[in-house]
């Protein structure tokens, strides 16, 4: 099933780009292997797709022929996730699909950054994403005294 889900995923037009980036394209491979087969079923067999973007600094423009009626969830990333270490790479896009996993969306994004935390340290990326909050954040910061306290 999981197969399935992954090579459906990543058969959209839109992520042909993947194809030509084995450095985005391994670490996504990494993010993906980790995800439990049910959030990855939310996150992938949605008719709301997870349509991932280029990095902003490729300059390149992403064609979305196919109608998306139900509308979809746009994911763009920053090529400077490239340089971090990757356990704080494959964090922070865990981090960015447990907002697609959150149950309970709010107007505070405070409160929806800690419940995509929450979720992303569910899925064992704790380690990961305390370091690049350390690395990213104040130490007063809510999101990194609440990631160090599930751990």
């Amino acid at each position: 099933m999981k197969y399935a889900l992954l090579a459906n995923w990543c058969s959209a037009p839109w992520h042909a780009w993947l194809k030509e980036q084995p450095q985005w394209l391994r670490l996504w491979a990494e993010v993906w292997s980790k995800i439990p087969e049910p959030a990855l079923s939310q996150i992938l067999a949605s008719p709301q797709p997870l349509v991932i973007l280029p990095p902003v600094e490729m300059s390149q423009i992403v064609r979305i022929e196919h109608a998306l009626p139900q509308g979809a969830f746009l994911l763009q990333m920053n090529r400077s996730l490239l340089d971090r270490p990757r356990d704080e790479a494959v964090a922070i896009l865990a981090h960015e699909l447990g907002h697609r996993c959150a149950k309970n969306l709010s107007s505070d994004p405070i409160a929806n950054d800690l419940e995509a935390d929450r979720i992303a340290i569910s899925w064992g990326f704790d380690k990961g994403l305390i370091k690049a909050l350390e690395r990213d954040v104040c130490d007063s910061n809510p999101r990194l005294a609440a990631a160090k306290n599930k751990t």
